[in-house]
């Protein structure tokens, strides 16, 4: 049986267990707003350096000798004002986030020497608003993109595939001629 001693010894104990819960919850909360943050400016940076290592081997393959080797493509077109800007460019298109910077497009001979590679980091500081709290003040991340300048040897799995009559007649008519629009 209870006494009236007995209640109003635990008349606090639901006000502690609120308080204590609402502290978790806003920790809680705090955690998944900065880690979002930080995955949504990852992913964003992610398109940014797909975009221009993407663009910058449309460049070279439109651009560049289609009987040079690899060595030679390389040696052309690494450290290319040009090639430097569309890769800036198509990095900013794409980027939605502020403060991410990436590198230079870095160009490289795979193993066997006959396809050129190009690579694209990028680094940024993910701010965090609820991490000072516990002395994190952002997070690191990095992301990096790689694409081969080659001639694709297979549409299969590529969707959609899909050509106009006129452009498949022009190919067929002239097939040494690159006809890759930028």
């Amino acid at each position: 049986m209870r006494t009236a001693l007995d209640s109003r010894s635990e008349r606090g104990a639901a006000a502690v267990i609120i308080a204590v819960s609402m502290v978790v919850i806003v920790g809680f909360l705090a955690f998944v707003t900065d880690f979002g943050l930080a995955y949504t400016n990852k992913r964003a940076m992610q398109n940014g350096v797909d975009a221009a290592a993407l663009a910058v081997a449309q460049k070279i393959a439109v651009d560049g000798d289609p009987t040079a080797t690899c060595g030679e493509l390389e040696a052309r077109w690494e450290g290319d004002p040009e090639v430097i800007a569309i890769a800036d460019k198509y990095f900013g298109h794409n980027h939605s986030t502020s403060g991410a910077a990436h590198s230079d497009p870095v160009l490289s001979c795979g193993n066997s020497a006959t396809q050129l590679f190009v690579g694209v980091d990028a680094a940024q500081e993910s701010t965090t608003f609820f991490g000072g709290i516990a002395g994190v003040d952002g997070i690191s991340l990095a992301q990096s993109a790689k694409a081969v300048v080659a001639p694709a040897k297979t549409v299969i799995g590529l969707r959609p595939f899909a050509m106009c009559l006129g452009l498949a007649k022009t190919v067929i008519d002239e097939p040494t001629v690159n006809h890759m629009l930028l």
